[in-house]
């Protein structure tokens, strides 16, 4: 039994502690955003939040009336260094990040001691550790919200093994928001996880309760008529942008009227990616018919005025926010065949997937649906139909409460 179990078993509520360090505001934190209030509106359990600074995750937080804890601590550094194309393990930082993972998981038990905690649920690599760690301290069950794939390249083997070694010894569970996530690990560590998918509030994501698109684009000085194609999130590189604005070159050819979005936050990109995508356009000669929007939230307005949504991703993507939320919108939807993509995206049902780095490809792919107003409509039903019946928050919400009465029986 936990050393906290039988101090809160008359309580009447699971104490849960959410491990998400912030620092990055993506989807990741779009999701917990959105699952959590919906999730302590059950009379069973109790979530907070420990994040590690007051940033705009923490106030999102504040401001939905989520009980969030400061965990001031010192930032993990980069474990490799960036020669160009070329990654090498960094020895200093490794060591420094190692000492860094002990002291956090040693304080974190204190916290979790200290308030009782049932339950802890990780949100982040890092976290995922020295979260782990602190739960064997406590003797008290971990859930790893494991969102992420390893990336190809010479770190591949190295990270996924971690993981798998890992996996096998500090969660009780993993959560894994598609059954791509589920495959990194081996046959073993495989046994842990349950796949529960990412999720949205479908309730806000209603193409009929949008305003009218003419002022939305005016906002963004686009102009009144004209096709618009979009790319959403983070700028960076393997996102695929520089695939995308390859494809526009293409597709600029046959639409010379056809506006390429591109929406999302330039202030955490790297500079020299950033340059290098205003370089090519400028190459490319499409400065005309490219706008960058810039971070966008809510997302739900400028969704709407798209005609066609691009989701390029040329790594693995586990269960990516935007796709659904295009989905939602009823938007057509042209992606790449990788990650929990297909998962989301049925190709030729709900969109049209295209194989990754494959410009030609995804240029082709967005003509058709420019070419074809009924195909464009139809995928567009048929993919928010998907979205209402398998992404909608209230249901995620029902499995999370499921998965913790399950493991809290589990502690006691």
């Amino acid at each position: 039994m936990g050393i906290n179990s039988g101090e809160n078993m008359f309580t009447g509520k699971i104490k849960i502690l959410i491990l998400d360090e912030g620092r990055v505001f993506g989807g990741a934190q779009k999701i917990i955003l959105g699952l959590i209030p919906k999730i302590n509106d059950k009379n069973n359990i109790e979530i907070t939040v420990l994040a590690s600074i007051k940033d705009d995750f923490f106030k999102k937080m504040v401001d939905l009336g989520v009980k969030v804890d400061l965990f001031p601590s010192p930032v993990f550094l980069p474990t490799s260094l960036e020669f160009n194309s070329l990654r090498v393990i960094n020895p200093f930082n490794c060591l420094y990040d190692f000492f860094l993972l002990i002291y956090k998981a040693y304080k974190l038990k204190k916290y979790l001691i200290k308030n009782k905690i049932q339950i802890i649920q990780t949100n982040g690599m890092f976290e995922h550790i020295y979260g782990g760690l602190a739960s064997k301290l406590c003797r008290i069950k971990a859930l790893w919200y494991l969102q992420d794939i390893p990336h190809p390249g010479g770190f591949k083997k190295l990270k996924t093994y971690c993981l798998c070694t890992l996996g096998k010894y500090l969660p009780y569970k993993i959560v894994c928001p598609s059954k791509a996530v589920c495959d990194i690990f081996d046959s073993i560590t495989r046994k842990k996880t349950t796949i529960i998918f990412s999720s949205i509030d479908m309730s806000k994501y209603n193409p009929a309760l949008c305003e009218d698109k003419t002022n939305v684009r005016k906002k963004y000085g686009l102009p009144a008529k004209g096709r618009l194609v979009g790319i959403m999130g983070r700028i960076v590189y393997w996102k695929g942008h520089q695939d995308f604005l390859r494809a526009a070159k293409l597709v600029i050819n046959d639409f010379p009227d056809v506006k390429f979005l591109i929406a999302g936050d330039i202030k955490s990109s790297k500079t020299s990616y950033l340059g290098s995508l205003k370089k090519l356009i400028n190459d490319l000669g499409i400065e005309k018919n490219v706008v960058f929007t810039g971070f966008v939230d809510p997302i739900i307005q400028l969704l709407n005025v798209f005609d066609v949504f691009v989701q390029c991703s040329v790594h693995p993507d586990p269960c990516p926010v935007a796709v659904i939320e295009a989905a939602a919108m009823q938007k057509a939807i042209v992606a790449t065949r990788v990650g929990g993509i297909p998962e989301i995206i049925s190709d030729r049902k709900e969109g049209l997937l295209v194989q990754p780095y494959s410009w030609k490809q995804l240029a082709f792919a967005i003509s058709v649906f420019l070419n074809d107003d009924r195909l464009r409509e139809s995928c567009g039903r048929d993919a928010r139909l998907k979205a209402i019946s398998l992404f909608d928050v209230s249901k995620i919400a029902d499995e999370f409460e499921d998965l913790y009465q399950t493991i809290e029986e589990n502690n006691e």
